[in-house]
């Protein structure tokens, strides 16, 4: 059984986590090739259930996006843990992933395996470290200019 790795959570002012990243640190169009963000999306939004919660999450660039498309689960693969709405960051916001998380994605050929949620140990308390790590490492690196044009962009679209 794999050890979670958990990416795209986010910072939250009353969390736990006072660590993890804010997204628009991350954000950088154009990081994954155009033919495959359309690959990254559908995995993301076909997870296994890894865990439900009793609330809704929202999407931190407050765009106006339904609560419910941002959803109340954590999806999985078998190894890796994000939450329902990660595919809105990507697709909405231009949000950069772990590369290593884009590669695993197409080792398994973009497609989920049946059995994902039995390959991973269910935890409440999620190791975030090496995700922080990542994000502290990439983030703004994207010229601010191009973060505030993500922000712009999520308002232009309404969502």
């Amino acid at each position: 059984m794999n050890a979670a790795r958990p990416i795209g959570f986010w910072y939250y002012p009353y969390g736990r986590e006072e660590a993890l990243p804010d997204p628009s640190a991350l954000v950088c169009p154009g990081w994954v090739h155009a033919e495959e963000i359309k690959k990254l999306i559908a995995y993301l939004k076909a997870g296994a259930t890894y865990e439900t919660w009793r609330g809704l999450s929202y999407c931190r660039f407050r765009c106006l996006v339904d609560n419910r498309e941002m959803g109340c689960r954590d999806f999985t693969d078998g190894l890796w843990v994000w939450p329902e709405g990660l595919n809105h960051y990507v697709e909405r916001h231009d949000v950069r992933l772990p590369d290593d998380f884009v590669a695993h994605c197409r080792a398994n050929k973009w497609v989920i395996p049946a059995d994902a949620a039995a390959r991973v140990e269910l935890s409440h308390d999620l190791d975030f470290s090496s995700w922080i790590a990542w994000a502290r490492s990439v983030q703004n690196s994207a010229d601010p200019a191009v973060q505030r044009m993500g922000l712009r962009r999520a308002e232009k679209h309404g969502a």
